[in-house]
Formats: C-alpha cells, structure tokens, sequence
C-alpha cells in the first residue's frame, strides 16, 4: 500500500499474512489483504481490482478493543467514493472541517495529499467501502451534471473537495451493488469485467441520489436519534420477510414514532412503509430474476401472506405481474 498507517496511541503496529481469529468471517476469496494488529485490537484491508488500473475497491473491517485515533498519510492524491457501512466514527482531514461519519452514508471526496486521522472507540466494529478513481474516469460521467460539474473542476485545481456539503444516506440499491461487488466469484473468468460494470452501476446510482434527492437533513437531528433511525432502517430491511409495525419499531430501537418517522423523511426522503415496500419489490425481482421459485414462495419470502395482494403491488410498482415480468425477462 502506498500509504502510511500509525495508531497514536499504540507503540507497535505488526502486520501479518495470516487473518487473526477475530478478522475470520471477514476475508474476500480472491482479493489482496493488508492485515495489522496491536493492543488497540486488529484491522484488515481488502483490495479487488477490475481491469482499469486508475480504479480501486477497497473493503476495511476494523475490531476495536480500546479507544484509538487511525493517522492516514500519503503524498498521493486522493479520489475516492466512500461508504461507512458500520458503526459511526470521527473522521480529520488537514484543509477540511472535522466530520462526523454515520452509519449508512457516503460521501465523494478529493485530497491533494492525505493527512487525515480516524477516531473510533472501544469495542466496536467498523466497517468502510471504497472506491478510489481517476480523474479522466469520473469526466466522462458528468453528462452536463452540474453538481458533478463542479466538484471535477475543484479536483483539476487540486483543492480538497465534497462532492456533497452533507454526507448522503445509502440506498437499499446501492447496498445490494456493493454486495454483489463483495461476493462476486473469484472463479468467473471475467471476474475483472464484472466489477467494472458494478462499478459503473454504483457510481451512476450514487450520481442520480444527490442529484434528484439528496439528503439534506442529517444535521438537524440528534447524533444519538440519528443512530436510532439508522438501527430502525437496518431493523426494517432486516425483517422483510416478517415486517415489523411502527410500533413495534419504536420499542425495538428505543425511539418514539414520531421521531422515526421525520428522521426516515428527512434522511431517507421516504417513510418507513415506503422503504420497507422497495426493499421487498427488488427483494422480489431478484429473486425473479435469479431462481426458479414460485411466486407463491416468492411472495411468502418478502412477507405477504397473499399471492394476490404481492402480485398486485409488484404490478403498481414495475408496472408488470411477476408472471409476466419473468415471462419478458426470460425471452
């Protein structure tokens, strides 16, 4: 890795080639790990590579035993999307403002030089997804964007940049594109391809979010609500096949209807039902698209009791019946 890691309060950082007990369960077959350990607890970087070289992807699991602050330092500049998928940290950067970084949100930045440092706290898992890119990559995605637009122009400047003010909430779409990125078949030959065009995916995605509906309102909720709602967010998509009620939400994280409700519209821009009935319509299609199961199991798999009732909201939501949706996919 062409970057320096030191932990400030821990004297000794070893690196080694083989995964510690705890970091077993985490490994991605097939990718590069960097793997280091100290009293703080132990860390493991994983990098898969697609077939441009100016593109990297980048999955880091950290387990944490005591309280420490990560110092990041490269004198190369620095392109990256990036995903905290678990629990919420402090992050520093020298020529940006110090941030908070929740659980389920993403940011796209740029650094000449990297001089950052990471806070994380005692007995926690932290969990990121990244994407490193090329200038010249992301250029030829602007499509007249203006948002894109102008975050590009600040990177050929060579100033340290957000591509959004707020950090944006991730989306069950995205989640479900880094996954198939992570347990992609390290035995496909095309492999590389593969990742490419999830790249590609994601990125489009993600330009399509903060440009249409960008969230806008993390900053006006407690720091602690916020990590409820996110808890009631992963509660929600977690339980699809049995959904939960808002009032058994609310017991279950701990937050009062009303407050879950605002905080889903404000960081999510949907209500919970709305969130909740996306999940399960691409729930559904995937499993359309990818198995032979009938639309019975299919239905009874993303919660509904009735063949009829899954039938008629998968039509008002794809505009086609399941039936008929596979029967065009597969001719």
């Amino acid at each position: 890795m062409s970057l320096l890691i030191t932990a400030r309060n821990t004297d000794l950082l070893t690196t080694s080639e083989m995964l510690p007990p705890s970091l077993k369960g985490y490994e991605i077959p097939g990718s590069a790990p960097f793997i280091a350990s100290g009293t703080f607890g132990d860390f493991i970087f994983q990098k898969l590579q697609g077939t441009y070289e100016d593109i990297c992807i980048w999955h880091a699991n950290y387990l944490s035993v005591q309280k420490e602050s990560f110092l990041f330092n490269s004198t190369i500049s620095t392109l990256v999307l990036q995903f905290n998928m678990g629990h919420a940290f402090s992050y520093e950067q020298e020529g940006m403002e110090k941030r908070e970084i929740h659980k389920g949100s993403f940011n796209l930045f740029y650094v000449p030089f990297l001089n950052s440092q990471m806070t994380m706290l005692q007995g926690c898992r932290y969990r990121t997804f990244s994407i490193s890119f090329g200038l010249p990559y992301l250029e030829q995605l602007i499509f007249g964007n203006l948002l894109l637009r102008n975050f590009l122009d600040k990177v050929a400047e060579g100033q340290p940049v957000l591509l959004c003010t707020v950090n944006q909430m991730t989306t069950v779409v995205m989640e479900t594109i880094i996954q198939q990125i992570l347990g992609s078949d390290t035995k496909l030959l095309l492999r590389p391809v593969f990742l490419d065009l999830k790249v590609k995916e994601l990125l489009l995605t993600v330009i399509d979010k903060v440009t249409h509906y960008p969230t806008i309102g993390a900053d006006k909720i407690k720091s602690c609500d916020l990590e409820r709602i996110h808890e009631a967010r992963e509660a929600l998509l977690g339980s699809i096949h049995q959904p939960l009620s808002l009032s058994e939400l609310s017991k279950k994280i701990g937050l009062n209807i009303k407050k879950i409700k605002i905080g889903f519209k404000q960081l999510y821009e949907k209500t919970p039902f709305d969130l909740l009935l996306n999940a399960r319509m691409e729930a559904a299609k995937h499993l359309l698209d990818g198995s032979d199961k009938s639309i019975g199991d299919i239905a009874e798999s993303v919660g509904y009791t009735s063949t009829q009732s899954f039938s008629k909201a998968f039509k008002k939501h794809f505009g086609y019946r399941p039936l008929a949706y596979r029967k065009k996919k597969n001719d």
